[in-house]
């Protein structure tokens, strides 16, 4: 018998999130931080450090699903005026 363990960990940010980077050339490596403060005063902070190739694509993959979400946007936003075009002329 076989057994793996999986740990996940999830993290919900608001629009009020404060982001940055830091691409280390010694390293090889980019630090993404996170810093948010919750209604009662307390502050989290998180650090996320990966190798450059991964960063890379993240950001590859990141800028697509980006680009996805704004075309299926688009996409809704001009059905639904056709359709209220379209009901403004029956």
């Amino acid at each position: 018998m076989e057994m793996n363990q999986t740990n996940e960990h999830v993290i919900r940010f608001s629009s009020d999130v404060s982001t940055g980077s830091f691409a280390s050339s010694y390293s090889n490596t980019i630090q993404l931080t996170f810093d948010e403060s919750d209604g009662n005063g307390i502050r989290q902070k998180y650090a996320v450090t990966m190798p450059m190739e991964v960063a890379r694509e993240l950001c590859e993959e990141l800028a697509g699903d980006i680009i996805k979400y704004d075309e299926q946007q688009a996409a809704a936003a001009a059905e639904a005026e056709a359709e209220r075009l379209a009901e403004a002329k029956a």
